[in-house]
């Protein structure tokens, strides 16, 4: 997939979650959590919420070498945005992301 077109599925596929949404939706899940021993209490500053830029993704992406036998696993995959775009620019069998709260 050309690089253009995959931005633009992954635009389309995230339109109604921005990146601000996507760290206010992980903040809020943390201060609000069921788990006492694991709630954030908003002044970690170990704490860090990023998400990646498509198109430089993309370009480590290609040093991969993706085959169809091969998983991809995104640890602290926030809202899912290198899962997604893994998914569609290489020939991975299982695209997996894993975020805990």
């Amino acid at each position: 997939i050309v690089s253009s077109k995959l931005e633009s599925m992954i635009s389309k596929i995230y339109s109604n979650c921005s990146y601000k949404d996507a760290a206010e939706a992980s903040v809020y899940d943390r201060l609000n959590g069921d788990d006492d021993n694991h709630r954030f209490d908003g002044d970690d500053d170990n704490f860090v919420y990023g998400e990646i830029q498509v198109s430089s993704f993309l370009a480590i992406l290609e040093h991969v070498d993706a085959t169809d036998t091969g998983v991809f696993y995104d640890l602290g995959s926030g809202s899912g945005r290198a899962v997604y775009t893994a998914r569609l620019a290489c020939d991975f069998s299982k695209c997996i992301g894993i975020e805990l709260l």
